[in-house]
């Protein structure tokens, strides 16, 4: 094999090397009014439910934030915003459950203490934080 053609070959196997794992999206210190981060943590992605693991799971996080009540955010890295949009049409709202996304995170926010409208104002917020930040 001549020495342009070994470096080519070389370049080409450099390239199929396994990509590394997305980082954690920089969940927000603060979420207005008033939630305070107070962890973030990988998740098993074989844990995710089906629906969406089926439209192109990366990875996944929970965060936890302390406000009016404890909450709980899932956030789901999708291989684009489309299968994000499409799991925000396909999820099915629950008391003390919302959902949203942001770029190609699908974002599930939960708390039994909270209200659905304090849920509602925090995923606006987080939604709206996490924009800024990607």
């Amino acid at each position: 094999m001549t020495r342009p053609g070994l470096l080519c070959a070389l370049a080409l196997l450099a390239g199929c090397g396994g990509s590394s794992p997305p980082s954690a999206p920089l969940f927000p210190s603060f979420v207005d009014p008033g939630w305070k981060l107070e962890s973030v943590q990988a998740i098993d992605v074989a844990s995710a439910p089906d629906v969406v693991r089926a439209v192109g799971l990366r990875a996944a996080w929970r965060a936890s934030y302390a406000g009016p009540g404890r909450c709980e955010v899932t956030a789901f890295e999708l291989s684009t915003s489309a299968a994000a949009f499409e799991l925000v049409q396909k999820w099915r709202p629950q008391e003390g459950r919302v959902s949203t996304y942001s770029g190609t995170l699908f974002l599930v926010v939960e708390s039994q203490q909270a209200s659905q409208a304090e849920l509602i104002r925090f995923a606006a917020g987080l939604e709206t934080q996490l924009r800024s930040t990607r």
